[in-house]
């Protein structure tokens, strides 16, 4: 009985000890997201070119989709979790306008860096993006699926970026201009793309057993964000 007592505060223990680790891992992310922000704010101001300005957006509307941790968990930390509440995702519909203001506006930037102006070619993967995770929210009855659908989108939105920019790389069609545009920022690219997914599938393991690509909401007791 005295080592089932210990094994449980050990376990305590490490669980405060991984959520507080959690929580200065999420307020150095939202630090670096209003840094960047605000830097490249600057940067649209004194150059006038609006990838900047995508760019600043994008940093600025995901320090407030991170803030819904401290919302979900940290400020209701103590509270009991049900089997629902475990798969409910609260404020769907904000959340998902949220996580289309960020990576439509990352795919802006994209385009204005690749010169790419057409009107269909810019709007199209927000407004496909933006419907499905209304849909999925508004059909699929709570549980992990739809978790698991809602949160996915985030990430073929992004794995759509990161293939279109690999196709540019590669067609023959592409001007050198572009390929070579495409190559000098690869590093860049693929740190940003290996971040973002990092950051996502990392927040809560029964999600991830499901799927490689699975996001959370933030109410669950062992998760970090979406």
């Amino acid at each position: 009985m005295i080592a089932q007592r210990k094994a449980w505060g050990n376990q305590i223990e490490k669980g405060s000890d991984l959520e507080a680790a959690f929580s200065t891992y999420t307020i150095i992310v939202m630090f670096i997201c209003a840094v960047a922000s605000t830097a490249a704010a600057g940067s649209y101001v004194i150059t006038r070119n609006r990838m900047f300005m995508y760019v600043a957006i994008a940093f600025f509307l995901y320090f407030f989709d991170l803030s819904f941790i401290f919302q979900a968990e940290y400020l209701n930390h103590g509270t009991a979790i049900t089997i629902n509440a475990l798969y409910e995702i609260q404020n769907p519909y904000i959340k998902a306008i949220l996580a289309c203001g960020i990576l439509e506006s990352l795919w802006l930037a994209i385009c204005m860096y690749m010169g790419k102006t057409g009107l269909l070619l810019q709007v199209l993967p927000g407004t496909i993006f933006i419907a499905l995770d209304f849909l999925i929210a508004c059909v699929l009855p709570d549980g992990p699926i739809k978790q698991w659908l809602f949160y996915s989108m985030r990430e073929v939105f992004l794995i759509w970026c990161l293939a279109y920019l690999t196709w540019l790389a590669k067609s023959k069609t592409t001007s050198h201009a572009t390929r070579a545009a495409v190559k000098r920022q690869k590093p860049v690219i693929l740190g940003v793309g290996s971040a973002y997914l990092l950051h996502h599938n990392r927040k809560f393991p029964g999600n991830l057993a499901m799927a490689p690509f699975s996001g959370n909401d933030g109410n669950a007791a062992s998760d970090f964000y979406l």
